[in-house]
C-alpha cells in the first residue's frame, strides 16, 4: 500500500508561463496536484519507502529522479521534453533536469524513465535518442 505526504501551498500569481513552470517545478519534485480551493493549491506524494516498495504502482513505469548537486557557478535547469512523434509507442514526455557549467555546457543529467527507457542529455536543448526516437526541450 502506497503511503504519502501532503502540501498545502498558496495558488501561484502571475502570468501563464510562470505558474506552468511552478507547476513544472513541484511535478519534478513528485509533487501530483489533488485539489484547488480557495486560493490554495493541495498536493500529495509517495513518501520514499512507498515508492521503493511499489515501483510501477498504479499502472506507472516511472522511476524516481536524483538531483543533481549544485555546485559553484553551476546552475541546474528543469524542463518537460516534447512530446515523441518518431515511436510507434503511445506519445510521451519525460522530465528533465540538466546541470550546465557557466557556459551552458551540459555536465551532468537525469531523465526520467518512462515506458521502460530514459534518454541522456549531452547537448542542451535535445535528448539523445533511445528506443529510436529523441526528444527536444525549451530552457527557460
Amino acid at each position: 500500500m502506497l503511503g504519502f505526504e501532503y502540501r498545502v501551498l498558496k495558488a501561484p500569481n502571475g502570468d501563464e508561463g510562470y505558474v506552468e513552470v511552478t507547476m513544472n517545478r513541484l511535478g519534478l519534485d513528485r509533487w501530483e496536484l489533488v485539489a484547488v480551493a480557495d486560493g490554495f493549491m493541495y498536493f500529495k506524494r509517495p513518501d520514499d519507502k512507498s515508492l521503493q516498495e511499489n515501483a510501477g504502482a498504479e499502472g506507472q513505469n516511472i522511476k524516481p529522479m536524483i538531483a543533481p548537486n549544485a555546485k559553484a557557478g553551476y546552475r541546474t535547469i528543469d524542463a518537460m521534453s516534447s512530446m515523441s512523434e518518431d515511436t510507434d509507442d503511445i506519445a510521451h514526455n519525460h522530465i528533465v533536469r540538466v546541470l550546465v557549467d557557466g557556459n551552458m555546457d551540459v555536465v551532468e543529467s537525469f531523465v526520467q524513465e518512462i515506458n521502460g527507457h530514459e534518454h541522456v542529455c549531452s547537448v542542451l536543448g535535445t535528448l539523445d535518442e533511445a528506443e529510436g526516437h529523441t526528444h527536444t526541450f525549451q530552457v527557460n
